[in-house]
């Protein structure tokens, strides 16, 4: 459903369905945003929000 509406709005969007896949999904090229829930398979929200600013790939 999120997906959808964020997409009906013009934005492109890369949906996955735990941690590890969202790692991989924001390596290359780093998202504008990222949507997140706080606790999915693998990989909990917090340590994937964390990831990209510990490895120098996004800021805040």
């Amino acid at each position: 459903m999120l997906k959808e509406m964020v997409q009906r709005e013009g934005h492109q969007v890369r949906a996955v369905t735990n941690g590890n896949e969202a790692l991989h999904a924001i390596a290359q090229p780093p998202p504008d945003l990222i949507i997140t829930d706080i606790l999915m398979p693998e990989k909990d929200g917090i340590e994937l929000i964390n990831y990209p600013t510990a490895s120098g790939g996004v800021s805040r």
